[in-house]
């Protein structure tokens, strides 16, 4: 009788921790997504995108979004989040990996968004940015191929280059930044 007792006493533990553990991973898991929603892109007045593809393909689309959806231009999107140093906005609009080069080293290759993120941060010392046309950004386009279309490119005041290349989904999928053009114009 006493083993049988002892049996059940550690099974109503186990099932009292296990419920204990269960309602801790919920809890987690709601803070943590609510906590990412406060500092989100929505919460920061970026507007976030949303690619809506029609379930039929013989189906034609409307002429316009309904008053609900909302357009992004991707390229306003990034020039203000460069421009701003507010790099965490551009996470929305980031593919799952991301190529990034920085001119003249080995840096860095395929990364995550939030890696993404970090390495932005080399943009920081420019003060202001230009993506308007102008003849260096001409000429840089035509002395690499990762400033050209189909990349969309900035130069900075301290002669800094940044370019971005958006794929067929939407998402920014490569990036090039440079402590200089000098580096691709002699």
């Amino acid at each position: 009788m006493k083993k049988k007792g002892c049996i059940t006493i550690i099974i109503v533990v186990i099932l009292a921790m296990l419920c204990l553990a269960i309602l801790a991973a919920v809890g987690i898991y709601y803070y943590l997504n609510t906590q990412s929603n406060q500092n989100g892109p929505i919460a920061q007045g970026f507007p976030t995108a949303e690619v809506l593809l029609p379930a039929d393909p013989n189906v034609i689309p409307s002429a316009g979004p309904t008053p609900s959806e909302e357009i992004v231009d991707i390229n306003s999107v990034v020039e203000a989040a460069i421009k701003n140093e507010n790099y965490e906005s551009l996470l929305p609009y980031l593919a799952n990996e991301v190529f990034v080069r920085l001119e003249a080293s080995g840096c860095c290759g395929p990364l995550t968004p939030a890696e993404v993120v970090i390495q932005l941060s080399y943009l920081e010392p420019a003060d202001t940015w230009d993506f308007g046309e102008s003849d260096t950004k001409t000429n840089l386009a035509q002395a690499s191929e990762f400033y050209s279309v189909p990349y969309d490119a900035a130069i900075a005041n301290n002669k800094m280059i940044f370019s971005y290349k958006v794929n067929q989904n939407g998402k920014i999928d490569a990036i090039n930044l440079g402590a200089t053009y000098e580096l691709l114009i002699p």
